[in-house]
C-alpha cells in the first residue's frame, strides 16, 4: 500500500496554502480529500474513527434469530431468584473502573476527578464481594473463583482481551491517522484476522480431541503475544503487504486459544452453572478490552486536527514511538495468559466437571455414563 506523500517530504506543504496561511486540518485531515464544513462537522458528532451507520444491525438480528433457534437452554430447575445488589454493585465497578480508565488520560491520573472515582469504584468492588458471599443468589459464586481451571481460563480471558482490543484500536488509528485511508478501508484490512480467527477456530477443536485443551490454550495465547511483538517493525512508511501476514497469525492464535477457552469455562462447571461460566468469561474479556483501549489511547495521546501540517507531521511519528510501546505493552500481556492457562488448566478439571453432580451422587461411575464420559474422566479429551 503506498503511503501518503506527506508523510515522506514536506513538499507537499506548498500545494496546501491559502493565501500564504497552510490549510488547517478541519479542512484536511492529515492530508486526505478536500472535505466540506458538514462532513467535518458530522465527523466531530460521530468521534473520530468515523462510525457512521447502523451496519452491525442486521447481523445482530441475524445472531439473534440464530441463537434463539439453535443455543440449547441451561435453564435450573430451581428457581432463585435475581441478585439485584449484586448487580448494582458489580456494574458500578466495572463502570467507574471503565470511566475512569478512558478519562484519565484527558483529566489527569492523579487528578481528584479520577482518584475519586476509582475510589469509589474499590469500594463498591468491596461490597459487591461482601453481597456475593453472604447471599442467597449470588451473580457470581466466589467459589468458583477458587476452581484453578476456571479462574486460569478467565484470567486468560482477561489478558487476550486487553492485548487483542489494544491492537485492534490502536492499528485502526494507525491506518486513518496516519496512513490516511478511510474507516471502511481500515476496517477491510482486519478481515483476514477475521477469516483466520474464524478457519482456526474450527480446527482447535480437532486439535482438542487430540491432545487436550491446555496446548491450543495455552500456545494460542503465546501466538498472539509474539505476532504482536512482530509488529514492533512498524513506522509511518509500512505497507499493509508487510503487515497482513502478521495479522493472519494473530487471528490463529486467537482462534485456537478462544474457542478452547470458552470450553474450558463451561466444562469446568456443573451444567446448572454455565449461564454464570458463560457471562463471567465474556465479562473479563470484555473488562480486559475496556483497560486494553484505555491504556493504548492513553499512550498514543489526542491527534492535533486544529494544528499546522508540520505539528500533523510531529504528531505522526510520534505516534509511531507510542506505537511501540503500546505493542510491547500489549505483546507481554499475552504470554503471561499463556504462562497462567499452561500452569493451571487441568483437563481432569473438566472432566470431572462435565457432569451433573447428582449424576455421579448415587454411586454412578465415569462407565455408567458410557464410553464418551469414561474416556473424559480418565484423559481429559473429547474424543468418542
Amino acid at each position: 500500500m503506498q503511503v501518503h506523500q506527506r508523510y515522506v517530504t514536506p513538499a507537499r506543504h506548498a500545494h496546501d496554502r491559502r493565501d500564504g496561511e497552510p490549510q488547517r486540518s478541519s479542512k484536511r485531515r492529515f492530508g486526505g480529500e478536500q472535505r466540506s464544513k458538514e462532513d467535518d462537522s458530522r465527523e466531530k458528532r460521530l468521534g473520530t474513527l468515523g462510525v457512521d451507520d447502523h451496519r452491525e444491525a442486521p447481523v445482530a438480528a441475524i445472531a439473534i434469530v440464530i441463537a434463539a433457534r439453535r443455543v440449547e437452554d441451561s435453564r435450573r430447575d430451581d428457581v432463585i431468584g435475581l441478585d439485584i445488589v449484586g448487580q448494582i454493585f458489580g456494574m458500578a465497578t466495572l463502570g467507574l473502573a471503565a470511566y475512569g480508565a478512558i478519562e484519565g488520560r484527558y483529566a489527569g491520573w492523579g487528578s481528584t476527578e479520577i482518584v475519586t472515582i476509582f475510589s469509589i469504584a474499590a469500594v463498591c468492588l468491596v461490597v459487591f464481594l461482601l453481597v456475593e458471599r453472604r447471599g442467597h443468589a449470588p451473580v457470581l459464586p466466589l467459589g468458583l473463583l477458587r476452581r484453578r481451571t476456571f479462574a486460569a481460563a478467565n484470567a486468560g480471558g482477561l489478558v487476550m482481551g486487553f492485548a487483542l482490543f489494544g491492537l485492534l484500536f490502536l492499528f485502526s488509528l494507525f491506518f486513518q491517522l496516519v496512513q490516511e485511508v478511510s474507516p471502511t478501508q481500515a476496517g477491510v484490512r482486519f478481515v483476514p484476522l477475521s477469516i483466520a480467527f474464524v478457519v482456526s477456530g474450527a480446527l482447535a477443536g480437532r486439535l482438542v480431541a487430540r491432545v487436550g485443551y491446555r496446548a491450543p490454550l495455552a500456545a494460542g495465547l503465546a501466538l498472539v503475544g509474539s505476532a504482536t511483538l512482530l509488529l514492533l517493525k512498524v513506522q509511518v512508511q509500512t505497507s499493509y503487504g508487510s503487515l497482513v501476514w502478521i495479522f493472519i497469525l494473530i487471528g490463529i492464535g486467537y482462534g485456537f486459544a478462544s474457542a478452547p477457552m470458552a470450553a474450558v469455562v463451561m466444562g469446568s462447571v456443573s451444567s446448572d452453572r454455565l449461564g454464570v461460566a458463560s457471562a463471567v468469561n465474556n465479562t473479563v474479556r470484555q473488562v480486559g478490552g475496556v483497560f486494553g483501549v484505555a491504556v493504548v489511547g492513553a499512550l498514543l495521546g489526542n491527534p492535533p486536527y486544529e494544528a499546522p501540517l508540520l505539528v500533523q507531521l510531529q504528531y505522526a511519528h510520534n505516534f509511531i514511538h507510542s506505537t511501540h510501546i503500546a505493542l510491547l505493552t500489549c505483546g507481554i500481556a499475552a504470554p503471561v495468559g499463556a504462562a497462567l492457562t499452561g500452569l493451571f488448566v487441568r483437563s481432569s478439571d473438566i472432566a470431572i466437571n462435565a457432569f451433573r453432580p447428582s449424576e455421579l451422587a448415587a454411586g454412578d461411575s465415569a462407565d455408567s455414563l458410557g464410553p464418551g464420559a469414561t474416556r473424559l474422566a480418565e484423559t481429559g479429551t473429547v474424543t468418542g
